[in-house]
C-alpha cells in the first residue's frame, strides 16, 4: 500500500485507497478516500459512529456501517470560500463498530443471515494503516504526525 503504486502524486480528484493487510469493516473490506491538494496542509477526518459490543447491537443496527462521504461543507473541494480549499483531505470511514480501537473477530449468528457470521472489529489496524500511508505520502511535510503504535 505505501509503495509507488499507491502514491498520492498519481491521484486525480477523490481517490479510494484500499490498504488491505489486517484492516477490515464489519461488512467487508476497509477503504478510505483521499483528495490530493497542498502537501503542506492536511485535513484528516475520522467519521463518527455507534459502538457495537455484541450480536444484539449489530442486529439492532447500532453499529455504523460504511457510508459515503458527502462532498459538502468542508469537503466541497471546488468552493474557494471553503477554509480547507486546496488542502489534502483524508476521509476515514467508521465501519468497524469499535471506536477505532478494536482488534478482534466476533462470531455473531443472526436470523436469515446470508453474510459470514464472523465480524471483524479492526478499527485499530484501520486507522493505523491510514496514518502509515499518510506518513509515507507526506515524507516529512507533517513532522508532528505520529502513529498510535
Amino acid at each position: 500500500m505505501a509503495t509507488s503504486e499507491c502514491s498520492m502524486k498519481k491521484f486525480v480528484g477523490w481517490t479510494v485507497v484500499k490498504p488491505g493487510g489486517a484492516t477490515a469493516c464489519l461488512d467487508g473490506d476497509f477503504e478510505f478516500v483521499v483528495y490530493p491538494g497542498d502537501p503542506g496542509r492536511l485535513l484528516f477526518h475520522l467519521h463518527g459512529g455507534g459502538a457495537c459490543w455484541n450480536w444484539m447491537t449489530f442486529l439492532l443496527g447500532k453499529c455504523t456501517k460504511k457510508s459515503p462521504m458527502k462532498p459538502t461543507g468542508i469537503f466541497n473541494v471546488t468552493n474557494p470560500n471553503n477554509p480547507f480549499y486546496n488542502w489534502t483531505l483524508v476521509d476515514v470511514p467508521y465501519c468497524s463498530g469499535d471506536v477505532f480501537s478494536g482488534a478482534t473477530e466476533n462470531f455473531w449468528i443472526m436470523p436469515q443471515q446470508t453474510a459470514s457470521a464472523w465480524k471483524s472489529q479492526a478499527g485499530y489496524a484501520n486507522v493505523n494503516s491510514v496514518l502509515d500511508w499518510v506518513k509515507v505520502q507526506f515524507a516529512g511535510a507533517v513532522p508532528a504526525l505520529r502513529t498510535l503504535s
